[in-house]
Parts: structure tokens; sequence; C-alpha cells
């Protein structure tokens, strides 16, 4: 398996998102910074320095793609660990944590916490708008259990 950020960074920030992407992918646990202090006490292992990787992507848009190749179930958690580290840096910067592949149920845990609560609510109120009953996309972003407000979605 793979994880495949997403992340779109403002207009300008190509080099800075480059060399943000070198640092991060070179010391994994300086990168995670203190969401990876429980991580050898549940996985029996340190964070390891870094994780197998490809970068690819639309270099105009400043949307690079960082596939991150994880070898083992650990190492799969190392890596999602290194994921919200980098959406959480890219939406700091005023960019965007899916840049052409929608949210879904991979991304929605991180949707709350670095997208403003306004843009959340009109997001809400968009879905609703084009899906009241809540039948479309079910689960992916909005209209799961633990937040469909009365009416669906």
């Amino acid at each position: 398996r793979k994880l495949g950020t997403d992340l779109a960074y403002p207009k300008g920030w190509l080099h800075r998102m480059v060399a943000y992407y070198r640092e991060a992918l070179a010391d994994l646990p300086a990168a995670v910074g203190a969401a990876g202090a429980g991580f050898a006490a549940e996985w029996g292992e340190p964070l390891p320095q870094r994780l197998d990787h490809a970068t690819f992507g639309h270099i105009g848009d400043n949307h690079l793609h960082v596939n991150l190749l994880p070898k083992t179930p650990a190492e799969m958690a190392a890596g999602k660990l290194l994921y919200e580290a980098m959406a959480r840096h890219c939406a700091a910067q005023g960019g965007a944590i899916s840049g052409e592949h929608g949210i879904g149920k991979a991304k929605r845990h991180l949707l709350v916490d670095v997208v403003p609560a306004a843009e959340v609510a009109q997001m809400r109120a968009i879905k609703r708008a084009f899906d009241p009953a809540g039948v479309l996309g079910r689960g992916n972003v909005f209209g799961f259990q633990t937040e469909a407000p009365a009416g669906g979605a």
C-alpha cells in the first residue's frame, strides 16, 4: 500500500514547498514532532528516520504528490503521522489538503482540524443544497452518523 498526498500550496510557494518536503522526508521524527511521542511504545520500535517515497505532480500550481511507500504496518503508521504533519503544514501556509482528489473518507478527520469552521459550515450548506436527502457520496465527508444534522447532509 501507499499513502499519497494531494496537497496544493499557495502561489509563490514552489521552492519553499520543495524544501519542506525534502526536510520532512529526510527526517520523519522531526517532521511529526510531538505527534510521534508514543510511537515506540505502541509499535515496539522507534519512528523510522525516513520512508521510501516517490514525488511527482504539477509544479505549475504547486501541487506535488508525495507517495509514501511503507513496507511494514509500523511504517504505515509512521507514514500516516507524516502525512498529517505535511497536511497541517500545507494548510497553515494557506494551501489545500486536497488539490484534485477530494477529501473523502481518508482525509475527513483532517478537514475539521485544518479548515476554518466557517468554511466547513459553508461546505455543509452547499452539500445540503445539492443533496438534501444526504444520499450522494454517503459517508465520504458529510452525512456520516456522528455529524449528520436532522434531515440528511
